[in-house]
């Protein structure tokens, strides 16, 4: 007996045949809705687009022969409908559905599910037409549409080509971290833009400065810096958004001592409880007394030409990248008087690494809780020196003032807490 279906390439599956039409109605039904607001007659509508899916589920039957001549056939019907358009509307966005339709046909026989996901997303894309028009010649403006081409590119084009590995004199150089502080700075920057955007001056600055201390709290201290030496926020949002910044940094670091050595946590909680409750309140303070945005900040969020400065970026990249390339060489030349400088030099550029390698060594037993302890707050007092550093670098005196202010206060705080009776639960 022959074979049933033995002249087919693949075996006829009805339920690819049924997810081809599902999707074919679907983006049929929002074109029709879509032509039929308008008046007039167009080439395609719901029995277009089923058909077009059916044939295309067909023709994935019938073999690769078939799906190119299918494929041509369909693309010759959309040229001549686009030629033949008499509406005002000439976009090529139904013949190009059409096209996409018929390959999701072709594709529902071998891959039903991925045909289904992508026919939903194309009617989502088809019947958002109004937003996102709306989106991108409204709402964005050239300048923010410049960044966001120069994040993608440093993200997606000139990340992948950098070297995974540090070069020099004991490895010091390193173009990926480099280019990854670059990024992050870029990308705080972003963050801080849409929250503005979305929040307005008052709430979204502040909010944006607590979420960029999760990616990077130098780099949000940096650009706070620059905003307020560019008289696009005044010195008490600048300074409480940084702070806000740190904060989360330091609760970052607080839950890495808690997943790593659960013990030392505990040892230290006055001191590292101190620290985040004064930022906490620095912060409240001077954000509190604002009622309300400035001038600058509101014309900032209402006329904005862009999401960030790329040359200052790139500068406070360069120097935070110093700052590390130095500690790096004090550590390798002259060697450490123990854990604890080994970890304070670390801190200059990386808190959360100086304070990872002190809970590893507490978890190890290899050293007490209180050096341990002791360590931390050490480590803190490095972090917020190097802060310190970039907060006068990028801002003016005033903001490096109050921003210092509040580390030192916050500092002195801990170490005194080192002197109260250790918890213990």
């Amino acid at each position: 007996m022959t074979p049933a279906y033995e002249f087919l390439d693949a075996t006829p599956d009805f339920r690819g045949l049924a997810v081809a039409v599902g999707v074919g109605l679907l983006v049929g039904l929002e074109r029709e809705r879509r032509h039929g607001n308008d008046g007039i007659e167009h080439v395609a509508g719901i029995r277009t687009f089923a058909l077009l899916a059916v044939v295309g589920v067909v023709s994935s039957w019938l073999g690769v022969v078939a799906q190119a001549m299918v494929l041509f056939a369909v693309a010759s019907l959309a040229v001549i409908a686009y030629v033949r358009e008499t509406s005002g509307d000439r976009g090529l966005t139904t013949e190009v559905a059409m096209l996409a339709i018929t390959l999701l046909g072709m594709l529902s026989t071998p891959y039903p599910e991925w045909s289904a996901g992508l026919g939903v997303l194309v009617a989502v894309l088809l019947a958002a037409k109004t937003t996102m028009h709306r989106f991108s010649r409204q709402v964005l403006t050239a300048g923010e549409v410049r960044d966001g081409l120069i994040l993608a590119a440093a993200v997606l084009v000139v990340l992948p080509l950098l070297p995974e590995k540090a070069f020099g004199p004991a490895e010091l150089f390193d173009l990926r971290k480099l280019w990854l502080l670059l990024v992050a700075l870029l990308a705080i920057g972003m963050l801080g833009h849409v929250c503005q955007r979305l929040l307005g001056a008052r709430a979204g600055i502040p909010l944006a400065g607590f979420f960029a201390g999760f990616a990077s709290s130098t780099a949000a201290t940096a650009s706070f810096g620059q905003s307020v030496n560019d008289g696009l926020i005044d010195h008490r949002t600048g300074v409480g958004s940084a702070l806000l910044a740190n904060l989360a940094s330091l609760l970052m670091f607080i839950g890495m001592i808690g997943g790593l050595a659960p013990h030392l946590l505990v040892a230290s909680l006055w001191p590292l409880a101190a620290t985040a409750i004064t930022l906490l309140l620095s912060a409240m303070a001077l954000l509190w007394r604002r009622e309300v945005a400035t001038d600058a900040e509101r014309a900032a969020v209402e006329v904005s030409s862009g999401a960030f400065r790329l040359g200052h970026a790139a500068l406070l990249a360069l120097a935070i990248f110093t700052i590390t390339v130095i500690a790096g060489a004090m550590n390798h030349w002259f060697g450490s008087a123990g854990a604890l400088s080994t970890a304070m030099i670390a801190a200059l550029a990386e808190v959360h690494a100086a304070g990872a390698s002190i809970a590893q060594l507490a978890a190890a037993d290899s050293i007490g809780m209180d050096r341990a302890t002791l360590g931390l707050v050490m480590v803190l007092a490095a972090s917020f020196l190097a802060k310190g550093v970039v907060s006068a670098l990028s801002g003016d005196r005033r903001y490096a003032w109050r921003f210092c202010t509040s580390l030192g206060l916050a500092l002195v705080l801990a170490v005194a807490s080192l002197f109260l009776p250790p918890l213990s639960f």
